[in-house]
């Protein structure tokens, strides 16, 4: 293949804490179902993204990967499989708060990869908060008793949350979306989620949500950590780095006219975009791209032309 822009259908996730807005402001769907989550680049098994332009159009990613991994994933990745999962999500209501394994617990409990994660809030009502980490030292001892007596959110750290803000997840964190949050995800390729506390709140049938209250203790970090909202430059057209760590490392990318990326890791780069519109362009090729589109750029290409047209902004993301 020769190597270009790629982008996806998105997946959409019925959600009990779902809302419209994935339909009204990103018109993911047309449908009107609370949709709580848009899968914008997966090959989750059962939940394989599908290419919707270029040479590979109406390809599942899991078919192009089985054929052209080298070229798209690069030398950093061993195999075929993606090690990424970008999403979109529209918190209506508050999800529950809950905790991801790390790979090491992942690996002996549910046989899969560890779940740590960031989030970009795209857009957030006035009352809107992110609940993340212990406010303070926490030991299991203390957790049962607060779960028992209902007050374990008075342990958990409250943000407010705005437009911009980005917030680090490492698995084990405890954590939760707060209602009237709109937000893109970037996170490990695994859905080892542990719900600890669901506000006691019911599903439409009248049935509460499963708690996995053993599971959470187990692979719980107790001890507070430091920076996990994340503050960074903003200087145009420059990768202004947000979060560098093992599983992913991102930068933010406000633009202005043009600015040139070349790909100098060994791996493939995700650009998700946040604000605005512009195009994106190689060899004789331009690709239009807007608020809530998701560009996969393979690691073949070595180098592309990114255009604003009305305040583009850009996460960028490599490993």
């Amino acid at each position: 293949m020769k190597p270009y822009p790629i982008k996806f259908e998105p997946i959409l996730q019925e959600k009990l804490w779902g809302g419209n807005k994935l339909k009204h402001v990103f018109n993911k769907t047309d449908r009107d179902e609370n949709f709580g989550e848009s899968w914008e680049l997966s090959n989750v098994e059962g939940f394989s993204s599908v290419v919707t332009n270029g040479e590979l159009k109406n390809q599942s990613f899991s078919e192009v990967l089985k054929h052209h991994h080298k070229e798209i994933l690069g030398p950093k990745v061993s195999g075929s499989d993606f090690p990424l999962l970008i999403k979109f999500l529209d918190a209506k209501i508050p999800l529950s708060l809950q905790v991801h394994p790390d790979d090491e617990r992942a690996k002996i409990y549910a046989d899969s990869r560890g779940k740590t994660e960031m989030w970009i809030i795209l857009s957030a009502e006035p009352d809107a908060k992110i609940y993340l980490d212990w406010a303070n030292s926490m030991t299991k001892e203390k957790a049962e008793i607060a779960l028992k007596d209902g007050s374990i959110m008075d342990y958990v750290k409250t943000y407010d949350a705005q437009p911009g803000d980005c917030f680090f997840v490492p698995a084990g964190t405890v954590h939760a979306i707060g209602k009237g949050i709109v937000l893109a995800e970037i996170q490990q390729t695994s859905d080892s989620t542990y719900r600890l506390f669901d506000w006691n709140r019911v599903d439409k049938n009248g049935n509460p949500r499963d708690l996995h209250i053993e599971e959470s203790l187990r692979v719980m970090d107790w001890n507070p950590k430091e920076n996990l909202k994340k503050y960074f430059s903003k200087e145009q057209n420059q990768l202004n780095p947000v979060v560098n760590e093992k599983h992913f490392k991102t930068s933010y990318l406000p633009l202005e006219g043009a600015f040139e990326l070349e790909n100098k890791y060994d791996s493939f780069q995700i650009l998700i975009c946040t604000e605005g519109f512009g195009k994106i362009q190689w060899e004789n090729e331009i690709l239009a791209f807007q608020k809530g589109d998701t560009l996969l750029l393979p690691f073949a290409l070595n180098k592309v032309s990114l255009i604003s047209e009305n305040g583009a902004s850009l996460i960028h993301v490599h490993l």
